[in-house]
């Protein structure tokens, strides 16, 4: 598994090829995982334009820079059909692995956000982790009280399939959590 440096590391290459345009942030599980001394199954960054509106011909440029990482592009795909991603302002993902095994997922905001509604937009309580490329990490109110009361809340509208789904993968993690959704 990747190290939170050598994602940060990874994060910096792509902030500097884009001359600021863009900031990057590790959110959610890997990071949720890491801090409760368990084995992430991914990576999730967040790739938020800084002052001006996502262009999707930047896909091009990222693919470009991540090659000195050895990510495996494997799904490139703008969000135009995907409504609950449309919903949180998301426009593409570019998804992939990189050479030392960890899955990579990037995904494309269309406006700028500042790290707080990153770390809010989160679809689980327990997932409102992030860190931005300087290391300067933050957490929700909400994922604080997840894991004082041990229990798991799914914050976004998806279909009841999916919203299952993700809830038996975090009870597989957090055996002793309690959850909205009484699974």
């Amino acid at each position: 598994m990747i190290s939170p440096n050598e994602v940060q590391a990874m994060m910096k290459k792509v902030e500097t090829l884009f001359d600021g345009g863009y900031k990057l942030y590790i959110a959610g599980g890997y990071l949720r995982d890491i801090h409760n001394n368990l084995s992430p199954k991914d990576v999730d960054i967040m790739v938020v334009p800084q002052g001006y509106i996502y262009d999707p011909d930047d896909f091009g440029e990222m693919i470009v820079s991540l090659e000195d990482y050895t990510v495996e592009k494997t799904f490139i795909h703008q969000c135009q059909y995907m409504s609950d991603m449309l919903e949180r302002g998301v426009g593409g993902l570019v998804m992939g692995s990189m050479d030392c095994g960890t899955d990579v997922q990037f995904i494309i905001y269309d406006n700028f956000m500042s790290q707080q509604e990153i770390t809010d937009d989160m679809d689980m309580n327990c997932n409102q982790i992030t860190m931005d490329s300087d290391g300067q990490s933050m957490t929700s109110p909400e994922y604080t009280k997840c894991f004082e009361d041990k229990h798991i809340k799914i914050l976004h509208s998806y279909s009841e399939a999916r919203k299952i789904s993700r809830m038996k993968r975090m009870i597989a993690k957090f055996p002793d959590f309690t959850n909205n959704m009484g699974i």
